[in-house]
Parts: structure tokens; sequence; C-alpha cells
């Protein structure tokens, strides 16, 4: 779903996993086996369940898995710039069309296996393209809520963040350091304090609430006031 360095694995409004590595890959080939289990299930059911049936429906999937996989993974660098519903409809297809050569080539080779004769049915080549394209729409429609929860994950930490710097000036704090420095040399006790005021400054500004009371600010003030105070001795006068 992303590039390396990235998580989850998207460029920009581009939701779909990267499928050739990572934990795109292994997430897909998880997908398959359950699938594959699934439908044996539905099949046979848990009484006379066919573990000889379950190894052919699971190769057949993983094959449908893995090409969707090439498919959408060399797509994938001419894709990037198309709005999500472009991008879920161009993939959807691939997966489609995945599905449907998945199905010509197992049709071809069990009647030439039966009767050493190469036909297909098309009635069965599009139930298979039909029961692929419910999972694959889901699929699509998780990968795309994933990105989009990454996305406000992602904007409401950098909005926390840029309420922090706006909260504790950099200046402010960076002053505060220097003098800290330099007084813990020749006054313990005021460096202890701008220690103590800057704690509290922090745990006010860290603090996750919507809002505060006018005592909580008003003590903010007292402890900025303390720290510059402290810091700029007579010259604050």
């Amino acid at each position: 779903m992303s590039d390396s360095g990235k998580n989850p694995t998207q460029i920009g409004d581009y939701f779909i996993p990267d499928l050739c590595r990572g934990q795109g890959l292994l997430g897909l080939s998880a997908i398959a086996a359950l699938s594959a289990v699934l439908i044996a299930l539905l099949h046979s059911g848990i009484g006379d369940f066919d573990f000889l049936w379950l190894g052919k429906i699971g190769l057949f999937v993983c094959w449908i898995a893995l090409i969707s996989a090439l498919f959408l993974c060399r797509a994938r660098p001419y894709l990037t710039n198309l709005s999500p519903p472009q991008v879920a409809l161009i993939n959807y297809l691939l997966v489609l069309l995945a599905a449907a050569l998945c199905a010509v080539a197992a049709e071809y080779w069990n009647s030439y296996s039966a009767s050493g004769i190469w036909q297909a049915d098309p009635i069965s080549i599009l139930n298979t393209v039909l029961i692929t394209a419910i999972p694959a729409g889901v699929i699509l429609r998780l990968y795309y809520l994933q990105q989009r929860l990454y996305q406000q994950q992602s904007a409401s930490l950098e909005a926390r963040l840029a309420a922090l710097q706006a909260t504790i000036r950099p200046h402010f704090l960076f002053n505060s350091m220097n003098s800290l420095a330099t007084l813990i040399r020749i006054d313990a006790d005021k460096a202890e304090r701008i220690v103590e005021n800057l704690c509290d400054l922090f745990r006010y500004a860290l603090k996750d609430s919507k809002s505060v009371t006018l005592k909580e600010e008003v003590d903010a003030c007292e402890r900025y006031l303390g720290i510059e105070k402290l810091r700029l001795d007579e010259r604050l006068e």
C-alpha cells in the first residue's frame, strides 16, 4: 500500500497497497488462502470436507490473486495521479480480467485433460468472474477506508504539532534552555525553578483537552512570566 518509508503503503491519494512486496503481498496471500477455505466449506460442508478439492481451489484462487497483484503492480505507476474513483474502477477491472484469464486457462486445461479437446464453458468463466467481483469490491473498499484513516491520523498529528509549536514558541524554549545551562553552574536554585516551570508549561501544552479553565490559563501565564523573570532577572524590571 505504500512505498518504502511510508505506512500504510500509499502515495498521496493512491490507496492501493504495493502488492508485489512486503505486507501487501503477505496480506493478499492470506486473503486468498482464507477465500479458498471458505469456498471449500461452502462446496462440501464440514462433515464431508474435501481436502483434495481444497488444494485445487486453493491453487486456482492463488493464481487469480497473484496475477491480479501483477496487473495492479504494473499499472501502479500510471495511475498515481488519478482520482480515487478512477483508481478503484481501473484496478477493479484489472482484477476481473485476471479472474477471467485464469478461468479460461483452467477450463481449457480441464477439458483437454478429460477429453483431449481444447474447449471452455462460458457460463463457468462468467461464474468465476462474478464470484471474484464480490470480494474484490470489498477489499478495494477496505483499502480505501484504510488510506482515509491514515490521512486523518496524519492530519490530526500535524495539527497537534502545530498547536504545540504555537503554544511553546521555539525561540522562547531555546532561550530558556540556554539560560538554564548557564544558571546550573552559577545558581542551581534558579535553574531548578526554571526546570519546574518548564515542565508545568509542557504539561499544560500537551494536555489532551479541548477546553481549559481560567485558573489553568492564569497558572500557565504565571509559569511563563516566572521563567522570563528568572531568565532576564533585573532586565525584566
